[in-house]
């Protein structure tokens, strides 16, 4: 009888793949074993008090996967979380609250999120696979307790600008190397490899959370939140150390499977474009226009593209300006990623909105329940350690 290869996962309970997990890959003679799924679901058992929970999954009959190399058997397993991860978020996401975030026309949740709370709040820029500063974010001491425990408190939201994959200077090497995979359609793809492993890691953190803590997590979309490589609005093809986007959807197609590949587009396409609070504003681009409350909870036409894609030079004069007056009937200040600077943090529109993302460092803007914007208080600059 043909050989059958099982992978067994090892983590943590309850929060599935919180913990480092072990994977053993060893080889059965016979397919009689009752735990093994054929369809890429598994079962679980829980381990006596140890409260672990072991995972079998049958690798034999994933065919994205390519050999029994560990990188490939890894790769699978990272595929298998994922799946389980963007699963959860997808729930999270499609229950938002009205409350919250207004429903669409559609009855779907909107591009908008009012913060119902008078809480402090930690803003993430562009991540683009630095999936090891969500790690350090989380235990980093505000008020003397670490992150995770404020969220879990409901004393703090964590809210993500988006851009959560793509490496930027840091891989510059490996896109080139994978644009040569890219162009042999993936018959080798170790650089590839590499680059969305950091990608998929990224994602299950970013996922998890939201699953988690629903309510105090929230994602945003970027402009990098485009699986499928599409044009349509509010989507582009994008490149800038290779073909980024479509490299990115030919490997997920390849190696992930176009059922995980629709997944993760559905979670692209649930989230949402801005965030208000009393004092403040947050989206990954700058807004090119004025944009009523309407059309940011509705998000359709133009509204997506201009908060995700806008660079300084496209904004007009009085568009952060008015879409504050539109929401909150005052101007305050508005926080965005997506155009790199070289600092800590860049002051733009006569200083009615505030640039954060620096590729080659990790700031986070930390703002308290009162208004204004102190840089000296408000900005957070992690150690610069790997990414």
């Amino acid at each position: 009888m043909a050989e059958v290869a099982i992978a067994y996962i090892l983590v943590s309970l309850p929060n599935f793949g919180d913990e480092k997990f072990s994977l053993i890959f060893i080889e059965r003679s016979q397919k009689q074993n009752p735990i093994i799924s054929q369809n890429n679901s598994y079962n679980s058992h829980v381990t006596g008090q140890s409260q672990q929970i072991m995972v079998f999954y049958d690798i034999s009959h994933d065919p994205t996967l390519i050999s029994n190399r560990p990188a490939d058997i890894n790769l699978t397993m990272q595929k298998f979380i994922l799946q389980e991860a963007m699963l959860s978020c997808l729930e999270a996401l499609s229950n938002e609250s009205a409350t919250y975030r207004p429903l669409k026309k559609n009855g779907t949740p909107g591009g908008l999120i009012r913060l119902e709370h008078n809480l402090e709040a930690v803003m993430v820029p562009d991540l683009h696979g630095r999936h090891q500063k969500i790690k350090e974010l989380l235990v980093y001491r505000f008020h003397e307790t670490p992150l995770e425990e404020l969220l879990a408190q409901g004393r703090i939201y964590l809210i993500f600008c988006g851009d959560y994959i793509h490496s930027e200077a840091r891989g510059a090497e490996r896109w080139r190397q994978g644009a040569l995979e890219y162009g042999d359609n993936f018959k080798q793809h170790e650089a590839m490899d590499q680059e969305m492993s950091e990608n998929m890691e990224t994602w299950i953190q970013i996922t998890k959370l939201k699953a988690k803590y629903p309510t105090f997590v929230h994602l945003l979309k970027g402009n990098h939140e485009n699986i499928m490589d599409s044009s349509d609005n509010p989507n582009r093809k994008f490149y800038k150390y290779a073909y980024e986007s479509s490299m990115t959807t030919l490997w997920c197609q390849k190696f992930l499977g176009i059922e995980l590949l629709k997944l993760i587009h559905q979670f692209e396409q649930s989230l949402p474009l801005l965030v208000q609070a009393n004092h403040w504003i947050l989206s990954h681009a700058q807004p090119d226009r004025v944009y009523s409350r309407t059309e940011l909870i509705q998000a359709e036409g133009d509204v997506g593209f201009g908060l995700t894609w806008t660079r300084k030079n496209d904004v007009a004069p009085d568009a952060a300006t008015g879409t504050m007056e539109n929401l909150l009937g005052k101007t305050v200040v508005w926080f965005a990623g997506h155009s790199a600077i070289s600092s800590k943090y860049h002051w733009d529109q006569d200083e009615s909105t505030v640039l954060f993302h620096n590729p080659n460092e990790f700031s986070v803007i930390h703002m308290g329940n009162q208004a204004g914007f102190d840089p000296s208080h408000n900005v957070v600059t992690l150690p610069n350690t790997k990414p």
